[in-house]
C-alpha cells in the first residue's frame, strides 16, 4: 500500500515515462493528494492506455484532477475508479474532461457518490464524446435530475454499447427514459 507519497512519485514517473502502458494501482490507500499528482502526471503523460485506481480512498479534489488530467490525455482507453470516493464536484469534473478526450473507451465510476452534480456532467459529455464504449455508473446516488440528464445525452450518443446505471435512485418516470433512449446500446443495466 503505497498512499499519497507513491501516488505523488507514480505521478511524478507519469510525467515523463513514456513505457509503461498499463498501471494497476488498486487497493494502494492512494487519497486525494496521490490522486492530484497522478492526474498532473497523466495531463503530461503520451503512452498509459490502462489505469486501475479502484479500491483507493480518492475523493473530489483527485477526482478534479483525474478530470483536468483526461481533457489533455488522449493514450488513456480504460480508466478504473470504481470504490474510491468521488462526490459530484469529482464527477463534475471527470465528466468535463471527457468532454475533449478523445481515446477513453472504458470508465469504471462505480461505487462513489456523484450524485446529480455529476450525472449532470456525464450526460452532457455523452451528447459529444464519439469514443466511450462502456460507462458503470452504478451506486453513485444519481437521482431523477442525474438520470434524465444521462437520458437526454444518449439519445445523441453513438458510440456507448454499454451502461451500467443500477443501484441509483431513480423513479419510474426516469428508469422509463433511459430505456426510451438507449437504441444503440447492446447492454443497459438499471
Amino acid at each position: 500500500q503505497i498512499g499519497d507519497e507513491g501516488g505523488k512519485a507514480i505521478g511524478a514517473v507519469l510525467e515523463k515515462n513514456c513505457t509503461i502502458l498499463r498501471l494497476d494501482l488498486l487497493s494502494n490507500r492512494i487519497g486525494d493528494e496521490g490522486g492530484k499528482a497522478i492526474g498532473t502526471g497523466l495531463e503530461k503523460n503520451s503512452c498509459l492506455e490502462w489505469l486501475l485506481l479502484c479500491n483507493n480512498q480518492i475523493g473530489d479534489d483527485g477526482g478534479k484532477a483525474i478530470g483536468a488530467g483526461l481533457a489533455k490525455n488522449n493514450t488513456l482507453q480504460m480508466l478504473d475508479l470504481r470504490y474510491n470516493q468521488i462526490g459530484g464536484e469529482g464527477g463534475k469534473r471527470i465528466g468535463v474532461g471527457l468532454e475533449k478526450n478523445t481515446s477513453l473507451k472504458k470508465l469504471f465510476l462505480n461505487f462513489n457518490q456523484i450524485g446529480d452534480e455529476g450525472g449532470n456532467a456525464i450526460g452532457v459529455v455523452l451528447r459529444k464524446n464519439k469514443c466511450l464504449e462502456e460507462l458503470d455508473l452504478q451506486t453513485n446516488e444519481i437521482g431523477d435530475e442525474g438520470g434524465m440528464a444521462i437520458a437526454k445525452g444518449l439519445k445523441h450518443n453513438t458510440s456507448l454499447k454499454f451502461l451500467t446505471l443500477g443501484s441509483n435512485n431513480f423513479s419510474d418516470e426516469t428508469k422509463m427514459a433511459l430505456q426510451q433512449a438507449k437504441s444503440k446500446l447492446l447492454e443497459l443495466v438499471l
